[in-house]
């Protein structure tokens, strides 16, 4: 099963940043997110374009 959002934790844990971190740039509005309820969640393609993809060497 293929995940659709992430939460701030579940992107700490996964080693992205520190959760505190995450939800300042959210806040800024550096990274999108989708609300579910009271819940902000980020987009799993956002997170694979910038984080999960190797970087192109050139």
């Amino acid at each position: 099963m293929q995940k659709v959002a992430y939460s701030a934790n579940e992107l700490s844990k996964m080693g992205v940043s520190s959760e505190s971190h995450i939800r300042r740039m959210i806040k800024a509005g550096e990274i999108p997110v989708v609300k579910l309820g009271h819940r902000e969640l980020v987009p799993a393609y956002w997170v694979d374009d910038n984080f999960l993809k190797p970087a192109k060497v050139e």
